[in-house]
C-alpha cells in the first residue's frame, strides 16, 4: 500500500520523465532528484485470473526529506534500436552453464536462456524488493490451507529447439532433481536444488497446461522461492538427450537468448531468440567477456571496447563519474559478504574460538579502509532492505582484540598456536575486493593471537572446490544477494537441510525449529521469529557478517534500458544499444 504523499510524488516524477523523454529523438538516461523513501513490509491482497485471491509481500513507503539522485532510463518504446551487440566485461571465469546449478555469475547468463514459472519485477529501480510476476505461468491459485499451488501455464510457448512448453515439460524438470526413480534424476542437480525444494511435498500434471505443486507445510514465501533462477525450465528434449551434460550447447530454454558458444577463459556468447514469446529481444548478441584485470576492463569501457563493467573498484568510482560517456549506478538489491566458518573443524567447534575470531576483526576499520563509503559494515546477518533487518541491532562481539586473546587462552590455545586457513577467490564475478578483505582479516587475526594464512583460488576453482563445504579451510569467504531481501535466506544458507548452500555446515536443531515456525506465517507475523533465529545464529557465531557491498556498476551511455534494480538478475531482452 502506498501513502497519498508517495502517490503524489510518483505522479510528479512521471510528468517530469515523460516531458524530458518526449523532447528527445534519441533518449538517454536522465538524472533527477526525488525524496528518499523508507520501506517496510506489508501484505497486499491481489486478484489474479479466475478471481482467486493471492497474498503477496509488498512494501509500505514512508517519505522522508533527504534527497538523492536517481537515474531514469528511457523506455524501449521511445527510440528503440534493434540489432547490435552488448559486451559485458566480467571479472572471473564462469562455471557450469546449467540452469539448476547455484552460481550467481553463471545464473546471470542462464537467466536469459531459461525462464521460470514465476518471475520477478526487475524494473523497480531504487526499491529493495522485487515482487513475483507471471512468467511461464500466466496465473496461479493457492488452496485455502496454503498447501497446494496450481499454475496455469502460458499457451503457445516453445523451447528454442522447437519442443512445446507444457505441464509435462515442467514435470520432467522437477523429475531431474526430485524423482529418484526417474531416468533423468541427477544426484548433483538434486544437491544443488536441495535448499529450494525442501518445502515441496509433491508435484503433478493436472492437464496439459496446468501444473500443481504441494507443500509439506504452509509457506507464505513459497512464490519467492519459485522465482529463484535455479527453478529455470529446460527443454525436456534436451534433458532426455543430454541429461548427463546439460552445460553450454545442450542448454535449451524458452528465454530471449540462445547459447551460441563458450571459449574457456575468454567469453560466453548468446544470440537473439527470434521466436521469443515476450517483448524483444532487441539485441542480436550478448557477449560476456572475461576480463579479470580491473584497470584493463575499465579502460576498455572508457574507450568503448566493452559496454558494461560488472565490477567497479571503490577507488575508481569518482574517476568514472567524471567520464561524459560512462554512467555509474548503485543497484538497490542487497549484497552481503560474510565468512563461513567450518563447523566440522574441531577447533572451530569451540564457541570461544568462534567468539575470538569475531572479536578480532575490525569490520568498520576494514570497510572504511577498502571501500570508503561504497560499502556498509555489518553487525547482523540480515541486511538493510530485508524486512527482518534491525538497524539498532547490538553487535554481539564487537572489535576487541584483547578480549579475543583472552578467549583464545580460555579455550586452551597459546599465542599463535591455532592455525586458521583463510580461503577466498582472487576474483569472484561481482564480489568486490575479496583479496583485500582476506588480507585485512589475516592481519587482524594474527594481531589477536591466531596463526592465520591465506589460500587464494582462481574463480572457477573456488566455486568448484567449495560447493557445500569449506574443505580444509577454517574460514571461507561467502557472498549472497539472490534472496538477501527475504528473511528465509537464513534457512537457505544455515539450516541443517540447506545442502550445498550451507558451506560452513552449521546445524542447530533449535535454529531449524524456529525457521519451521516462521515458514507458514504471513510475512509480517514471521518477522519476530526470523529475528529470534538470527539472534541464535549470531550468538553462536554460526557465521561472521562483514559488509553490505553497494556494488557500483558502470556502463557506456549508449546502452539503453539496462536496469539495476532490486533483483540481482539482469533481464536483457529490453536492452538496446544506441549507435
Amino acid at each position: 500500500m502506498f501513502g497519498n504523499k508517495k502517490l503524489s510524488s510518483l505522479v510528479s516524477l512521471l510528468v517530469i520523465v515523460v516531458t524530458i523523454l518526449s523532447a528527445c529523438t534519441t533518449p538517454t538516461p536522465q538524472v533527477i532528484e526525488k525524496e528518499v523513501v523508507v520501506e517496510k513490509p506489508v501484505i497486499e491482497t491481489v486478484i489474479v485470473e479466475k478471481e482467486v485471491v493471492v497474498e503477496k509481500p509488498v512494501v509500505e513507503t514512508v517519505i522522508v526529506e533527504k534527497e538523492v539522485e536517481v537515474v531514469v532510463t528511457a523506455t524501449p518504446e521511445m527510440g528503440t534500436r534493434k540489432g547490435g551487440t552488448l559486451v559485458i566485461g566480467w571479472s572471473g571465469e564462469f562455471t557450469a552453464l546449467d540452469c539448476q546449478h547455484n552460481n550467481l555469475h553463471t545464473n546471470r547468463i542462464t537467466n536469459n536462456i531459461c525462464e521460470n514459472l514465476v518471475g520477478e519485477d526487475t524494473t523497480r529501480v531504487g526499491e529493495a524488493f522485487a515482487p513475483p510476476k507471471p512468467q511461464l505461468a500466466e496465473s496461479w491459485d493457492i488452496s485455502e490451507d496454503g498447501l497446494a499451488y496450481t499454475f496455469h501455464l502460458r499457451e503457445g510457448v516453445k523451447f528454442t529447439d522447437g519442443t512445446p512448453f507444457d505441464a509435462e515439460a515442467v514435470k520432467i524438470n522437477f523429475d531431474r532433481y526430485m524423482n529418484e526413480e526417474s531416468s533423468l534424476y541427477n544426484v548433483e542437480t538434486a544437491a544443488q536444488m536441495k535448499a529450494l525444494i525442501a518445502p515441496i511435498n509433491g508435484y503433478r500434471v493436472v492437464d496439459s497446461m496446468t501444473f500443481e505443486i504441494t507443500l509439506k507445510d504452509p509457506f507464505g514465501s513459497f512464490l519467492l522461492y519459485l522465482k529463484h533462477r535455479q527453478f529455470g525450465i529446460t527443454s525436456p528434449t534436451a534433458l532426455m538427450e543430454h541429461s548427463a551434460d546439460m552445460e553450454g550447447k545442450y542448454l535449451v530454454g524458452t528465454g530471449p537468448f540462445v547459447f551460441s558458444e563458450q571459449e574457456q577463459g575468454v567469453q560466453v556468447v548468446l544470440e537473439r531468440n527470434p521466436a521469443y514469446w515476450g517483448t524483444g529481444p532487441y539485441l542480436d548478441k550478448v557477449i560476456f567477456r572475461i576480463m579479470p584485470d580491473d584497470s584493463a576492463r575499465l579502460a576498455a569501457l572508457q574507450t568503448g571496447e566493452i559496454d558494461v563493467s560488472i565490477v567497479v573498484p571503490a577507488d575508481r568510482v569518482a574517476d568514472l563519474q567524471q567520464d561524459p560517456n560512462v554512467e555509474v549506478v548503485f543497484p538497490s538489491h542487497a549484497h552481503i559478504m560474510f565468512w563461513f566458518l567450518n563447523h566440522r573443524d574441531p577447533d572451530i567447534q569451540n564457541l570461544k574460538v568462534r567468539q575470538a575470531l569475531w572479536h578480532a576483526i575490525d569490520v568498520e576499520g576494514m570497510v572504511k579502509g577498502i571501500f570508503g563509503d561504497k560499502a556498509v559494515p555489518m553487525k547482523s546477518f540480515l541486511p538493510p532492505g530485508n524486512p527482518a533487518y534491525r538497524p539498532d541491532y547490538e553487535h554481539p562481539y564487537p572489535y576487541n582484540p584483547e578480549r579475543a586473546k583472552e578467549l583464545l587462552a580460555e579455550a586452551g590455545y597459546a599465542f599463535e598456536e591455532l592455525k586458521i586457513r583463510i580461503c577466498y577467490p582472487i576474483k569472484a564475478g561481482s564480489f568486490s575486493e575479496p583479496g583485500q578483505i582476506a588480507q585485512f582479516v589475516q592481519s587482524y587475526l594474527n594481531a589477536a593471537g591466531f596463526d592465520a594464512e591465506l589460500d587464494p583460488y582462481e574463480t572457477a576453482a573456488f566455486f568448484a572446490t567449495f560447493d557445500g563445504t569449506t574443505g580444509d579451510c577454517q574460514m571461507l569467504q561467502g557472498g549472497w544477494q539472490s534472496i538477501a531481501d527475504k528473511p528465509h535466506m537464513l534457512q537457505q544458507l544455515h539450516s541443517c537441510d540447506a545442502g550445498l548452500w550451507n558451506d560452513g555446515q552449521y546445524c542447530n536443531e533449535e535454529f531449524d525449529k524456529l525457521l519451521g515456525q516462521a515458514r507458514p506465517l504471513p510475512l509480517e507475523e514471521s518477522i519476530p521469529i526470523y529475528q529470534k533465529a538470527e539472534d541464535l545464529l549470531l550468538q553462536e557465531v554460526g557465521t561472521i557478517p562483514i559488509l553490505l557491498d553497494k556494488q557500483p556498476r558502470a556502463f557506456h551511455k549508449r546502452v539503453q534500458n539496462l536496469l539495476f534494480g532490486p533483483s540481482t538478475w539482469w533481464e536483457l531482452n529490453e536492452v538496446w544499444v544506441q549507435q
